[in-house]
């Protein structure tokens, strides 16, 4: 059964966020998901392709528990302090993910402006 028939068996609206996690997990360990990012040559607009479709919750939740294991390959990589993960964590954040984040957004809005 897909995500959207899962979902639609629930009242979506009702559904607190670990409940909604526990059908999102469900999928997944059920599934073979995957998501692909690619980056066309002469942009840095990503490309998200996923196996589960175009479902951006399961993506967004795919890169969520991709996180700590992106950052403990960096700290291992990088030969990083790991004592001193929980400051990289909030670095990469303040810094770079969400300043990203609403560049991005703004950018889209100025181009729906235009």
């Amino acid at each position: 059964m897909g995500l959207k028939e899962r979902l639609e068996k629930e009242d979506v609206a009702k559904l607190d966020i670990e409940s909604f996690g526990e059908i999102i997990d469900s999928y997944i360990r059920e599934e073979h998901t995957g998501l692909l990012i690619d980056f066309p040559e002469g942009t840095k607009t990503p490309i998200l392709k996923c196996t589960a479709g175009p479902s951006s919750t399961i993506q967004f939740y795919m890169m969520l528990h991709a996180a700590p294991v992106l950052i403990k390959q960096m700290v291992e990589e990088l030969d990083l302090d790991p004592k001193r993960i929980e400051s990289l964590v909030d670095s990469i954040y303040r810094y770079v993910v969400k300043p990203s984040i609403m560049d991005a957004l703004e950018e889209e809005e100025d181009g729906e402006n235009s």
